[in-house]
């Protein structure tokens, strides 16, 4: 990641990748009941941004989108 310390994400499945993002008030765990289908015909990214379920939210700076295009490449 570009952004210094890691946050936490899952990868499921393989094919065409889809990024999954979670609501405003939940956290990746939100896209469980769709993972498994959906890892059948594709490459699933589910992120938790900083400040949400198991990433913690750092005392500096940051970009949700630098985050995104970070674990996207």
């Amino acid at each position: 990641m570009s952004q210094g310390e890691p946050f936490f994400y899952k990868r499921y499945g393989q094919g065409v990748p889809m990024l999954l993002l979670h609501a405003g008030i939940a956290d990746g765990r939100m896209w469980q009941p769709q993972i498994d289908s959906w890892s059948q015909a594709y490459h699933l990214i589910v992120p938790d941004l900083r400040g949400f379920g198991r990433s913690p939210i750092p005392n500096r700076s940051f970009s949700y989108h630098q985050d995104l295009v970070g674990l996207l490449k």
